[in-house]
């Protein structure tokens, strides 16, 4: 009894700690090192914000039309709008007890299709996601053994998913502390001239050539330096959070370890984050299989 009491607080954490991330991996490489701010347009921040007083005021059926005009609205525009607009959605759904259950399903069924897209999905949103849908657990806990194994299964391969990517995103040769690394915040042409002056100013073809150049390395500067940041703080704060998760999943009849392991085995999980995973879930069945 005392084990499933002391999930409940895990559980909530999760779902109440959805704004895991503001930034995100744009659909571009071109738009990259753009802040959402600046992206996008007036019109659409207007757009988002309208929906957070429905969730202050509880108000589920007001999200849910709200959020599908909007999605009609915006989704296809770019990738980076549909993410952008799923994550405040998802958020503002797993941020109030709307004492409804149709809230969860309402959040599933925007939080699944985006997750799907593993390919163009920013891992900040991604992340972000995964811990507003924990909540779902509670209620998957009541399904039938089968469909609780299915389920079970399904989700930890999202969170699996999650993990790898970071884990093989971070470039461990890389220092972000190392001033060498660090991207140039007011750039001149070469031969001297004003910093920051663009470089279709610059009258010698050969000089603008380099600045133009310079200005273009700079950029990939920014982009890994940003890059590198939010991966090491993803994982600082999602790898902790998600090793429990999956202990919790696996640490519930049916036990299916040969099913953890080969999981553990296809996404590349790094051994010390296996071996924690294996050891708290063996332990978990040996306590219950010993009450």
């Amino acid at each position: 009894m005392r084990k499933h009491i002391l999930i409940i607080p895990l559980l909530l954490s999760l779902c109440g700690s959805c704004f895991f991330s503001n930034s995100s991996f744009s659909d571009t490489k071109t738009v990259k090192e753009i802040p959402d701010h600046l992206y996008f347009s007036e019109e659409f921040n207007k757009d988002l914000e309208s929906l957070r007083p429905y969730g202050e005021g509880k108000d589920l059926e007001g999200i849910e039309k709200k959020a599908a005009s909007l999605m009609e609205k915006w989704s296809n525009k770019s990738e980076r709008h549909y993410f952008v607009l799923v994550k405040e959605i998802c958020t503002i759904l797993s941020s109030y007890d709307y004492k409804n259950d149709k809230s969860m399903l309402l959040l599933v069924s925007y939080a699944e299709p985006a997750l799907k897209k593993s390919n163009a999905i920013p891992i900040g949103t991604e992340v972000t996601l995964l811990k507003c849908l924990a909540g779902e657990t509670m209620y998957a806990v009541k399904k039938e053994a089968g469909d609780w194994v299915k389920w079970r299964s399904k989700r930890a391969t999202l969170w699996f998913h999650a993990m790898r990517r970071v884990e093989k995103g971070i470039d461990r040769k890389y220092d972000p502390k190392n001033i060498t690394n660090w991207p140039t915040l007011n750039m001149a042409p070469p031969g001297g001239g004003s910093s920051g002056v663009a470089p279709e100013t610059i009258k010698d073809p050969k000089i603008r050539a380099q600045y133009e150049g310079m200005i273009a390395k700079n950029r990939l500067k920014i982009e890994k330096q940003s890059e590198q940041i939010e991966l090491r703080d993803i994982e600082k704060q999602f790898i902790p959070t998600a090793e429990r998760y999956i202990i919790y999943l696996y640490s519930k009849e049916p036990y299916k370890t040969i099913e953890l392991k080969k999981y553990l085995e296809d996404y590349t999980i790094a051994n010390d984050q296996k071996n924690r995973i294996l050891t708290a879930v063996s332990k978990a069945s040996v306590v219950k299989d010993e009450a």
